[in-house]
């Protein structure tokens, strides 16, 4: 039988500041995660009576558990108040509800910035640390053209295809959210201080469920994955290798039934190999910017009308291969004298900013340029 449960399907218990100093006493207590303290405080009503139960620890399923001392929970507080963010308890009305579509979503969510309208389309770009200059480019520019869109950008602030994901958002004036492993007070990693400051001034936030000044752990990175995948519609892996955590949040957002998609990369290179793999397992790859609006239901909307396409020594050949006409990537490759990976490269980078189309198999510039 289940337990009391909030009319608007929240987790009892509300938002207030009694209840939000019970769920930091609880939410910080080692080995008590997210889906038995959830359960717990939906059984009993609030994680305020569970504070007052006899039986706590073995509620949370861990016997002789004891909450944090309150002054412990206090100083997190006091820290919110000193760092600009704002804690929300899983009861609160402003907690992205999306949040609550996981078995354990973050009890105490932070937040420095401002969150979202939550009907706006959301993408998550996610993807490799290490990423090659391929991957950072197509990143920032499939992020920035999003965001021309009026679609939030989400990411995890990472070095690689994460910051630049942000960078394009921030281009394409837009809303983006960084996701943290750590305490949202400062950036993570400390090389982004800049984009940090800049989300936030662009009106943006920086979020996470753990209290200021924790430093990033290993181990929080796909308890952060889970955070991502649940707040967008779709998620685009860029570059991801076998073992990329990129791959964590394609799966945590597939188990969500969020739609996961792909940026294709060369076929021998292990750094691609995740993202080819998820395409071939069924994923929509991701070609251009329109691939994505249209997997949203999104119509285009207007753009700063531009008269050529901004070239350097990978893009200049192809698109010149392409004033002789429409051909397939190989017919091309053999028409300029290039190797095919390099080819597809360049035709990615020209898809997604919008200088060539695909029709049929066949690459075409298109009729913009």
């Amino acid at each position: 039988m289940s337990g009391p449960t909030s009319a608007s399907g929240r987790p009892p218990g509300g938002g207030s500041e009694d209840e939000l100093l019970a769920l930091l006493r609880w939410s910080f207590v080692e080995k008590v995660g997210p889906r038995r303290l959830l359960a717990a405080v939906r059984a009993i009503g609030s994680a305020r009576a569970l504070l007052s139960s006899a039986d706590a620890g073995e509620r949370v399923g861990r016997p002789g558990a004891e909450p944090l001392p309150e002054a412990e929970a206090r100083t997190v507080l006091a820290r919110c108040r000193t760092h600009g963010i704002r804690p929300l308890a899983w009861g609160h009305e402003a907690y992205p509800e999306r949040l609550l579509h996981l078995d354990g979503p973050p009890p105490v969510l932070f937040v420095r910035g401002v969150l979202h309208d939550p009907a706006r389309p959301v993408v998550a770009v996610v993807g490799a640390r290490r990423a090659t200059a391929y991957a950072r480019r197509v990143s920032r520019d499939l992020a920035r053209g999003l965001a021309a869109n009026e679609v939030v950008v989400v990411s995890g602030m990472a070095l690689g295809v994460d910051g630049e994901a942000h960078r394009g958002a921030l281009e394409g004036q837009g809303t983006t959210v960084a996701v943290l492993g750590g305490g949202v007070d400062r950036a993570r990693p400390t090389s982004h201080r800049r984009l940090y400051r800049d989300i936030l001034a662009s009106g943006g936030a920086v979020i996470g469920e753990w209290a200021p000044e924790t430093p990033a752990r290993p181990f929080h990175f796909p308890r952060r994955n889970r955070i991502l995948a649940a707040l967008s519609d779709l998620v685009v892996v860029v570059e991801a290798g076998a073992r990329s955590g990129a791959l964590s949040t394609a799966a945590h957002a597939r188990r969500l039934g969020r739609e996961v998609t792909a940026v294709p990369g060369p076929v021998d290179r292990p750094g691609h190999v995740g993202a080819n793999r998820l395409i071939r397992d069924g994923c929509a790859p991701i070609l251009e910017l329109r691939d994505v609006l249209d997997r949203l239901g999104r119509p285009a909307g207007p753009t700063v009308e531009r008269t050529a396409p901004e070239l350097d020594a990978e893009t200049a050949p192809v698109w010149e291969g392409l004033a002789e006409g429409p051909t397939t990537a190989p017919a091309l490759a053999r028409r300029i004298g290039l190797p095919p990976d390099r080819v597809l490269t360049a035709l990615t980078r020209l898809e997604l900013d919008g200088w060539v189309r695909r029709d049929r198999g066949l690459h075409r510039r298109s009729a913009a340029a």
